[in-house]
């Protein structure tokens, strides 16, 4: 239901910018167009370098955890061995190198929220809004958003 009401407020928020609706349905050319039209055009290469750090170390981490944590697990079990002597030893360095995948996977995260907060930024205050509220639509997009969709404001478009 939210992500319905995104897409429909980005929809209008693209006509209003004269730009084609159904954009906003193409997933890298959505992303693309809603930066552009925002001004913020050299915002988008951060936004997918971003998300492809956190989309590759999340994957590596819930994987190699996953698999390592069990094939580890299994094998304590099966030699006797107590907790402690578990996560003593080597699974040290397994579990550091873990939580360095799940740091540089947070790490990402962060980058791609505050691509889409400067975007949202950006929309709001090429529709004339003030920086209060353009600061408050880079926290809350999922309500604000809406208000300049569907609102009379006008876009102003980037020199």
């Amino acid at each position: 239901m939210i992500t319905a009401l995104l897409t429909v407020a980005w929809a209008m928020i693209f006509r209003k910018a004269g730009e084609r609706w159904w954009k906003v349905l193409i997933p890298f050319y959505g992303l693309y167009t809603g930066f552009r039209i925002s001004g913020r055009r050299r915002w988008f290469p951060v936004m997918l370098v971003c998300g492809a750090v956190f989309l590759l170390f999340l994957a590596a981490f819930l994987l190699c955890f996953g698999i390592v944590t069990g094939f580890m697990a299994i094998g304590a079990y099966a030699g006797g061995m107590t907790w402690d002597e578990f996560i003593g030893g080597s699974t040290a360095a397994g579990l550091l190198a873990f939580g360095w995948m799940l740091a540089l996977s947070i790490l990402g995260l962060c980058g791609l929220l505050a691509a889409f907060a400067v975007r949202s930024f950006a929309i709001c205050r090429r529709f004339g809004r003030t920086k209060f509220f353009s600061v408050l639509a880079a926290v809350f997009p999922v309500i604000l958003l809406p208000v300049v969709a569907f609102g009379a404001d006008r876009y102003d478009s980037p020199v």
